[in-house]
């Protein structure tokens, strides 16, 4: 009984750190101009990073404009997870 009772402890444990490890992933996210003055760079190096130009990227900042999904990938990639895909999904489910 007493094994039984550790293993239902070390379970509860193990999805504590799981749901702690996706609320931190999430507050890892950031926006691309957050990303972007973080990092000391300017939208035009974002813009040839993602292969677009710097008016583009500043639209994506500003939210007027967003962008197609293969660029929010090149974006995630590019910023390693910082700006993640979903950040433009909840803009597009609002709008």
């Amino acid at each position: 009984m007493y094994k039984h009772y550790s293993r239902s402890i070390y379970f509860a444990d193990l999805v504590t750190y799981a749901a702690l490890a996706i609320n931190q992933t999430e507050a890892m996210t950031m926006t691309l101009a957050e990303y972007r003055k973080r990092q000391g760079m300017t939208q035009a190096e974002i813009a040839e990073r993602i292969g677009r130009d710097t008016a583009t990227v500043c639209r994506y900042e500003k939210g007027t404009r967003i962008p197609d999904l293969r660029t929010i990938r090149k974006i995630k990639a590019v910023t390693n997870g910082a700006v993640a895909e979903d950040d433009w999904a909840a803009e597009e489910s609002t709008a």
